[in-house]
């Protein structure tokens, strides 16, 4: 590793001296530990997207499909 490099890569690992912008605004973190959390893969098993959203995404698709055939058959002269 050449010299130049090897000190950029001290510097990036090196610990940073005074206070961040987030210590300075909020303080410092107390840790308490390592956190774990859990996120479904599955949209529907956790309900984040509400029934008006599906309601509306099915709207949508309707009005898509609905302008696609219509762009079909007034290509093929079928409908004016």
């Amino acid at each position: 590793m050449t010299e130049s490099a090897k000190a950029a890569v001290l510097a990036a690992v090196a610990e940073k001296e005074g206070p961040t912008i987030f210590e300075k605004l909020f303080g410092k973190l107390k840790s308490s530990g390592a956190t774990l959390a859990y996120a479904s893969a599955d949209a529907s098993a956790t309900g984040s997207i509400g029934p008006t959203q599906k309601q509306r995404a099915r709207r949508i698709d309707t009005l898509r499909s609905v302008d696609r055939g219509l762009r079909y058959l007034r290509a093929h002269g079928l409908y004016a």
